[in-house]
């Protein structure tokens, strides 16, 4: 399985084009991070660890929030995308907001988030 999930990441770099602006799960991390450094974002330096341990997290800021890219060192490959908000007070008594993202689009700054069904 970790020989057809590093090969699936190589092909997607093929034919992937060099400068890829949309980001999604599936996309390689070192794609996204050059459209992001391309797009003028900045890497942030938020702590935050993921499980299982398998994965790693990688933050950039993205207009007043934190967009968040959990991959697998692995395979370079995203599983899933994030963006958190959260207010200036101290971590004690701060808000903060995660919502689940679909992708973001470096070039036109477009953040497509994901909700659940009420139930």
């Amino acid at each position: 399985m970790k020989h057809f999930l590093t090969t699936l990441a190589a092909l997607a770099a093929m034919i992937a084009p060099a400068g890829a602006e949309l980001i999604t799960p599936g996309t390689t991390i070192t794609q996204a991070q050059k459209a992001l450094a391309a797009a003028k974002h900045t890497k942030n330096g938020l702590d935050m660890s993921v499980t299982p341990s398998d994965l790693a997290m990688d933050f950039w800021t993205v207009d007043e929030g934190i967009l968040i890219m959990i991959y697998s060192p692995a395979t370079g490959l995203i599983a899933a995308l994030s963006f958190t908000v959260m207010d200036e007070r101290p971590k004690s008594t701060r808000k903060e907001f995660s919502f689940a993202a679909d992708s973001f689009d470096t070039a036109t700054g477009k953040l497509v988030l994901s909700t659940k069904k009420p139930q």
